[in-house]
């Protein structure tokens, strides 16, 4: 998952303070770096991560539309999968 500033986001979510952690994003490429970021995600964790990361990589609604250009390019589509072909799921919509 791209983030809309191509940082990462290694924190809480503010809804869910005490239950919904996020680590994602970058650029795109950060399966390449998960050997390296898992300590910082455990650190996080733990309330140990060092306080200029989590400035760095706290969750930030606050930049979102201030990189258009790099939020267009991170866009992506949105399928609903019924209308997808091959699936076959026959539940009702909620």
């Amino acid at each position: 998952v791209e983030t809309h500033d191509d940082h990462w986001i290694i924190d809480y979510h503010d809804s869910a303070p005490d239950s919904l952690f996020i680590a994602t994003g970058g650029s795109g490429y950060s399966f390449k770096n998960l050997t390296n970021v898992g300590k910082y995600v455990v650190q996080a964790l733990e309330g140990t991560l060092d306080a200029q990361w989590k400035e760095y990589w706290r969750w930030r609604p606050d930049r979102v539309g201030l990189f258009p250009e790099r939020e267009h390019r991170n866009a992506r589509v949105k399928y609903d999968l019924r209308d997808c072909e091959g699936w076959r799921h026959t539940a009702t919509r909620l």
